[in-house]
């Protein structure tokens, strides 16, 4: 994780300090809410939310965040959150303390683990817990090193004889959980001078790991790891995970009625506000040409050297507004109002455009140019064909029926960025004697379509020409 360890939410532009408080007062007054999903799509920030929250929690009470994504390579979820927790709960207690307590839970997780998984290999129990698995199974001592499968499989048999003697394996795994969580925020109250709380434990990016891993890891929450004292909080798209359920168990199976068995209670991100979400953005600025967007009106007393005084924006101009927007977060905004973007596909264009500046190894990028094409080519592929093939006339107002524009607003004009895009592209399509005679021509001096012109100027003309090859290449990165 990347939070400084002095300043949780620092870098919140999108006001989930508060979500965060109010969902803790929450979980802490509802006794019977032990598992709370947060849902929201790929992009929405749950990870930037999950760490935050969790680096904030930290300074007062026992937590400990999870990166199931990171540990699905690891065969069994039960093992791979076990070792989290025994790691992580050696942060809490005390020093004095803390090799006992840990060496007894060790070993009833591996009990609990020869109780829940058929075959395990010895090297695996023992790098996990550090208990070797013959100390734990009689029938094991004495084996070889190559493998404790039989002694493993016997140890299991014997415990599914009965019912009552499998379960007691679970409870005493259960009861340790819950005593070292208890131990473990007793330690942090007393260093922090609070009241003792709830153990919180993070599970993030669920929905980007193995369906079967995906699955297995909210199985064994439900039965190993409900305890008192214990609360997790697990991020990941509630869609996503439905169709990995659905990649397991078949196209026909309800995974929104399977989940809701794992969660308690659910709370959705919003995402609704693409301003501020396009405000929280860390744009690469100082590579970008500076194209003149002005993000808030000008006085009338603001004249252009040779021209008329400024005109005022219109209401279909995408300006500054209440976020504080610079001209490259309104360039974005734009495009993305325009072509009707979610978050998700805003998500991807921006990777797009980022992979596009790297590879063009340019100080002065042209980011409207860039952001532009990578949204039509991914919005609408076909008209981008018809649109850089041949300048189609009857493709622009196709687009334009379909995806109406917003306007950037430069002082002496509002352009609607389909306007401005057209003289890159007439530019692209006509060759460098058209520009040369629309630069005799130009009286617009000072707009967004004459920037554009001036990009295919001279030596520019290769440089910007080159946009759309990098723009085919990047869109095949997922």
């Amino acid at each position: 994780m990347n939070i400084e360890k002095e300043s949780p939410w620092s870098k919140d532009k999108m006001e989930r300090r508060g979500v965060a408080r109010f969902l803790t007062k929450y979980l802490d007054s509802n006794p019977d809410v032990n598992v709370l999903n947060v849902n929201a799509p790929w992009g929405a920030g749950k990870t930037f939310f999950i760490e935050n929250w969790h680096a904030e929690l930290k300074e007062e009470r026992a937590t400990i965040y999870f990166n199931a994504w990171q540990h699905d390579y690891v065969g069994d979820a039960f093992v791979a959150l076990t070792a989290a927790i025994h790691d992580s709960l050696k942060e809490f207690i005390p020093t004095a303390e803390v090799e006992e307590a840990l060496s007894v839970f060790r070993g009833k997780a591996v009990k609990a683990i020869l109780a829940a998984t058929p075959v395990i290999a010895k090297g695996v129990v023992k790098k996990v817990t550090g208990v070797d698995v013959s100390e734990v199974v009689g029938e094991a001592q004495g084996t070889d090193d190559d493998t404790l499968s039989s002694a493993a499989e016997k140890a299991l048999d014997e415990l599914l004889q009965s019912n009552s003697k499998t379960m007691q394996t679970v409870d005493d795994f259960k009861r340790r959980l819950a005593g070292l969580a208890k131990d473990a925020s007793m330690a942090q109250a007393v260093k922090a001078e609070t009241e003792p709380r709830d153990l919180y434990i993070f599970i993030d990016e669920l929905d980007r790991c193995r369906p079967t891993f995906s699955i297995e890891l909210l199985e064994r929450i439900k039965h190993f790891f409900d305890v008192e004292g214990c609360k997790f909080v697990i991020a990941c798209d509630l869609e996503q995970l439905q169709h990995s359920m659905g990649a397991v168990y078949g196209a026909g199976f309800d995974g929104a009625k399977y989940l809701k068995r794992f969660f308690d209670a659910e709370y959705s991100l919003d995402y609704s506000n693409i301003e501020r979400w396009v405000q929280a953005q860390a744009l690469e600025a100082k590579f970008y040409i500076d194209m003149p967007v002005e993000t808030a009106a000008l006085a009338r007393s603001q004249y252009f050297p040779g021209r008329h005084e400024p005109i005022a924006p219109s209401n279909n101009a995408v300006l500054s507004g209440e976020f504080g927007l610079d001209k490259y977060h309104i360039i974005l905004l734009a495009v993305a109002q325009t072509f009707k973007l979610k978050l998700r596909e805003l998500e991807k264009c921006i990777r797009h455009v980022r992979a596009i500046r790297a590879a063009m190894e340019s100080n002065s990028f042209d980011f409207f140019w860039a952001m532009y094409l990578v949204a039509l080519k991914d919005e609408a592929p076909r008209l981008y064909r018809r649109v850089l093939s041949s300048n189609d006339v009857d493709a622009w107002r196709e687009l334009e029926r379909a995806y109406p524009p917003r306007e950037l607003y430069c002082g002496v004009a509002n352009e609607n960025i389909h306007d401005i895009a057209k003289v890159y592209v007439a530019c692209l399509t006509a060759g460098q004697s058209y520009v040369q005679n629309r630069i005799r021509e130009e009286r617009t001096e000072g707009s967004l379509k004459s920037f554009a012109l001036w990009q295919f100027a001279n030596q520019k003309y290769a440089v910007t020409s080159r946009y759309p090859y990098f723009v085919d290449l990047a869109h095949n990165i997922e």
